[in-house]
């Protein structure tokens, strides 16, 4: 039996101790928002809510779902999320899928690949971009939101050095049967890397629905924001009075409670979709980020 020694022993202690106490103080932020939404405007405005509702009341998170801009809102980013992901599958596997081959495979491979990674230190920065998406007449439509996104460097070095773990011999024993690079790819390749796919998904998925910033930029009407950017507008809207409904919110539901809901409904899609792929997250990193 191997022996284990002493210092390796103290660091798996520390370490599931340090990620123990991640995850407790992770739950309790959790805990502490859904005590917020659902207490009164007095407690919460007091700042008194701990991780128990006080005066337990559902009149935010009511107000919240009764809101007609995030229904708007929420389906906006729905469609961007299942649009967004699809392409950036796509452009991740046409991306990822060449440069896991050698020199001899690829001869142009470490010309591309740099300057793939050249991407992920400089950029054109955010007016180029504006007036390109502007040039385009892509403004006010969801494709400002999925283009520029649209290959998301890092996910491809995670998915590219899945496709290099599957053995040469595989592919080989497909070319011998007569199969193009493209059959390999499609009927061995990905079947093979589905822990690296729901890894990138994964992530795919919360990049899409968090951000905020481009529908800001890239938006005109309020109504064709993605929930992310609704709930900013939210944040900026609650910190100044504009209207006597803004007084009656702040009044009867209190601008906290009010503002959790809004958070609690945000939280919903991403705590819906990771138990279905987390299993294979741990996985797919660790697959992934063995070589470059």
């Amino acid at each position: 039996m191997k022996h284990i020694s002493l210092s390796y022993k103290i660091f798996t202690c520390f370490a599931y101790a340090f990620i123990a106490a991640i995850m407790l103080i992770t739950l309790m932020v959790f805990m502490h928002i859904i005590a917020i939404a659902l207490s009164a405007a007095g407690p919460a405005g007091a700042n008194i809510v701990g991780l128990v509702p006080i005066d337990f009341t559902t009149e935010s998170i009511r107000q919240a779902i009764g809101d007609p801009m995030i229904h708007r809102t929420f389906f906006n980013s729905l469609g961007r999320l299942f649009l967004g992901v699809a392409f950036n599958i796509v452009m991740m596997i046409s991306v990822a899928y060449p440069l896991s081959k050698d020199n001899s495979r690829f001869p142009m491979r470490n010309f591309y690949a740099m300057i793939v990674l050249i991407t992920m230190l400089f950029s054109g920065g955010l007016v180029p971009l504006y007036l390109w998406i502007k040039q385009l007449n892509l403004l006010d439509t969801v494709w400002s939101l999925v283009l520029p996104n649209g290959v998301p460097v890092f996910l491809c070095i995670v998915l590219m050095n899945f496709f290099k773990q599957i053995p040469a011999d595989i592919e080989d024993a497909a070319y011998i049967d007569g199969a193009s690079h493209f059959t390999t790819m499609v009927m061995i390749d990905i079947p093979l890397a589905k822990p690296a796919f729901a890894t990138v998904t994964l992530f795919a998925i919360i990049n899409h629905w968090n951000s905020w910033f481009d529908g800001l930029i890239y938006m005109k009407s309020p109504s064709l924001y993605p929930y992310a950017t609704y709930l900013r507008m939210l944040i900026e809207r609650m910190d100044r009075i504009q209207s006597i409904e803004d007084i009656e919110n702040l009044i009867n539901i209190g601008q906290r409670p009010l503002m959790m809901a809004y958070v609690i409904i945000g939280i919903i899609p991403i705590a819906v979709v990771y138990p279905f792929l987390q299993k294979h997250v741990k996985s797919g990193l660790m697959l992934g980020g063995v070589k470059g």
